[in-house]
């Protein structure tokens, strides 16, 4: 038993595409948070599909992350696997694999590619080095096109409840999960073919403004501020390719993460800075 949630806003024909592919997996609902977008539900009624749809309508658009998190507060199942509208699932994948190790992982993050010849979206591994590793690996940090998760657990850590507009709303749990103990794993078993569809998508100046402001300001709430001052000046310089610091972090003096917690967890450690 398990659900699906997507969070969809101007890509109705792609998400047709996507839920075509989740047809043979026979899920108990699949549950589309719709922001702002009355396209949608009228594309969704031209179509017949064999499982339980339920759409949930936004009047406003609130993002991907919050929209996510609508779903999954509305899901009936504890399982659920949270889905990009624009992600369809490659025939093969081993969907009871991920529903089976969800009794061991809170998460699990699927591979993601760009075609149908499987070839990897590097950006879109959970790693910082050989990107191209197969098989399970625990991980510390996870890309959401395509992740299984514990509803239990994922709203005890809080979920996507305080996510932007767009971005890091998956640091942003991962961080949480791992300061809960919690364990994430990444599986080359289920693949989805993530098409990013420019529609719904913001402007590239506005996107990358927005994203630094969101990772500086999970920097200065959640790491001691040495770490979160190094790291705006990385993602800065990352953002802009040049010494330019457009945002850089407030001071915090009771930051979630303390030094001493750092030391313990090395994932915690590297993922401070990048």
């Amino acid at each position: 038993m398990f659900s699906v949630v997507i969070a969809t806003r101007k890509r109705a024909k792609q998400l047709i595409e996507t839920l075509k592919t989740l047809e043979n997996f026979s899920p108990d609902e699949i549950i589309i948070v719709v922001n702002n977008c009355s396209e949608t539900e009228k594309n969704l009624t031209e179509h017949n599909f064999n499982i339980p749809i339920i759409v949930l309508e936004n009047t406003s658009n609130i993002g991907a992350g919050k929209a996510k998190h609508k779903g999954i507060k509305a899901a009936k199942s504890e399982k659920i696997l949270v889905l990009d509208d624009d992600a369809e699932i490659i025939d093969g994948s081993d969907l009871k694999f991920c529903l089976d190790s969800l009794e061991k992982y809170s998460l699990i993050q699927g591979l993601i590619v760009s075609d149908a010849n499987l070839s990897r979206r590097l950006n879109e591994q959970p790693f910082l080095i050989n990107k191209k590793r197969s098989g399970d690996h625990t991980i510390s940090y996870f890309v959401g096109a395509c992740h299984f998760i514990r509803r239990k657990q994922f709203l005890k850590a809080g979920g996507y409840e305080n996510a932007a507009l767009y971005g890091f709303e998956e640091l942003e749990l991962s961080i949480n999960l791992s300061l809960r103990g919690e364990k994430m794993l990444f599986t080359d078993k289920f693949i989805v073919n993530h098409k990013k569809a420019p529609e719904g998508r913001q402007l590239d100046d506005e996107l990358k403004q927005n994203l630094l402001k969101e990772r500086i300001r999970i920097g200065y709430e959640y790491y001691p501020f040495l770490f979160s001052f190094l790291s705006a000046i990385i993602w800065n310089m990352k953002t802009f390719k040049t010494l330019k610091f457009k945002v850089l972090p407030k001071y915090n003096p009771k930051p979630k993460i303390t030094m001493r917690e750092l030391s313990r967890n090395p994932r915690l450690f590297v993922r401070a800075l990048f």
